[in-house]
């Protein structure tokens, strides 16, 4: 009898042990912070910003922070920066981010905090390559549009910059 209780549970550690991962506490595989950090060379930048990143490692950055899927649905907020990161294009009024999920691609509507038009939103697909998120603009913003149009993001470190958010609870949630 001991011998079958031990077996049990060590199998039940086996087979807990061996579910797949994406991230700590995350059950999709778009849970999670990600991010596109550019080089000095990657965009347009004057000659001057490119010696000025070459020399103190300052580029800018593209982050989806806090992409939480919920079911079919997915949503986050964004972090866009320009110029060195003198300029940020940050949502922090909610999900920036919404959209649906289907067949492992996230189709998804974004917004800018750099519009005043609150109609004014882009359209993108996230999709998952081994480790890493790619991210493809397929309708940009009528107004300025910091976001990119091709992107291949990494797993973030540290904390997120919001609170998890409850996807069909976001404004404009498909």
């Amino acid at each position: 009898m001991q011998k079958r209780v031990v077996l049990a549970l060590v199998s039940g550690l086996f087979m807990t042990a061996m579910q797949p991962s994406f991230a700590a506490g995350a059950g999709h595989p778009f849970d999670g912070n990600w991010v596109h950090q550019y080089s000095c060379n990657d965009y347009h930048m004057t000659p001057d910003d490119v010696k000025l990143c070459k020399k103190d490692g300052t580029a800018d950055s593209f982050e989806l922070d806090n992409l939480t899927q919920e079911g079919d649905r997915i949503c986050g907020s964004h972090v866009a920066t320009g110029n060195l990161t003198k300029r940020i294009d940050e949502w922090d009024a909610g999900a920036s981010i919404n959209g649906i999920v289907k067949g492992g691609v996230a189709k998804v509507r974004f917004k800018s905090s750099l519009s005043d038009d609150e109609n004014d939103f882009g359209e993108a697909t996230l999709k998952r390559v081994g480790d890493t998120l790619v991210w493809t603009k397929t309708k940009g913003l009528k107004g300025e549009d910091w976001f990119p149009d091709k992107a291949v993001l990494s797993r973030a470190g540290g904390k997120p910059r919001y609170e998890p958010m409850h996807c069909s609870e976001q404004p404009g949630a498909q």
